[in-house]
């Protein structure tokens, strides 16, 4: 469902903004001094940019008959904001998980294994980000494959929608895909984690998929939200 933009499309000032506005929300006043424009010259580009649901324009103050608006990128347009500037990724990063190992499974290895399945399908992958718990086997999992952020809660908290770890998920996830593409394993943890996750993937565009089993004991990808999947 990636809707694709050409960058020839924009303005040249428009892909001026967006490459500021990627670094960090604007007051319109401070964008304007920015892009050494004038107030009516960059509200033209901002009109066009909100219509085209790339930016978010909030209104924070009045100042008598004047409004106070602070500009930001969409957070549902990141992704397509990087394809925009050409900022197409050379490596991903996967959002992961495990828990603890039992006899109903070896929990550990499931970011190595979605990590493998990826790159055989071509999808390089530059970095991960784990969730986990206390009483996981966190060593086990760190010899099997490089984990670059490790992201500890409470089991509760995986099942709890008001838990802290919950409320902050989608903050997570926006920080993230800032600087790379997403892809999310739908596997791990709990049935609440994936519905979030899920939801997330719909929200921003993030390609996410489940690790199935096939008869053979063989794993395999199965997409939930292909990459190639279209509108």
């Amino acid at each position: 469902m990636f809707n694709l933009v050409e960058k020839e499309e924009f303005h040249e000032n428009q892909v001026r903004i967006l490459k500021l506005l990627l670094e960090k929300p604007y007051q319109q006043k401070d964008l304007a001094e920015a892009m050494g424009m004038s107030g009516a010259g960059l509200l033209y580009h901002l009109d066009i940019m909100e219509k085209k649901r790339f930016i978010i324009k909030k209104t924070i103050a009045h100042v008598g008959n004047a409004s106070l608006n602070e500009i930001s990128i969409n957070p549902n347009a990141i992704q397509r904001t990087r394809r925009v500037l050409n900022l197409e990724p050379g490596s991903y990063t996967l959002i992961t998980g495990f828990g603890k190992d039992s006899a109903l499974g070896q929990s550990s290895t499931l970011p190595s294994v979605a990590k493998s399945l990826l790159e055989q399908e071509d999808y390089k992958i530059g970095r991960i980000v784990a969730f986990t718990t206390p009483d996981s086997n966190l060593d086990d999992a760190k010899k099997l494959a490089r984990l670059d952020t490790i992201i500890e809660a409470e089991y509760h908290e995986y099942r709890d929608e008001d838990s802290p770890f919950m409320k902050n998920l989608e903050g997570i996830i926006q920080a993230e895909q800032k600087d790379k593409d997403l892809i999310f394993d739908l596997t791990p943890l709990t049935k609440l984690l994936t519905i979030r996750l899920l939801d997330l993937s719909y929200k921003y565009k993030i390609p996410s998929f489940y690790t199935g089993v096939k008869e053979s004991g063989k794993n395999h990808l199965i997409w939930i939200y292909s990459p190639t999947s279209s509108k």
